[in-house]
């Protein structure tokens, strides 16, 4: 059987993993508030609102596809075909 196997050109693809992987997390903060008011020049029942919101990201991936070589060719607006 392994002779059999050795003669098969592969048809499948690898993902590479750097060994130095960290699982990558993300913080979301947010803080908000309405107010209500009643204005002489605009009217009545008015709400002012706002919002924050902080994203703190750790150790954010990068992917890349190995797997895309250059054709050498571009289309017309310069974008590269792969």
């Amino acid at each position: 059987m392994k002779d059999s196997l050795a003669n098969i050109a592969p048809d499948g693809e690898t993902d590479v993993i750097d060994s130095n992987f960290k699982t990558p997390s993300e913080w979301r903060y947010s803080i908000g508030f309405d107010y209500n008011f009643d204005s002489e020049l605009l009217g009545n029942n008015w709400t002012w609102s706002g919002e924050y919101i902080y994203v703190d990201k750790q150790d954010s991936l990068a992917w890349r596809d190995l797997n895309r070589q250059l054709s050498g060719e571009m289309i017309k607006d310069g974008r590269i075909i792969y």
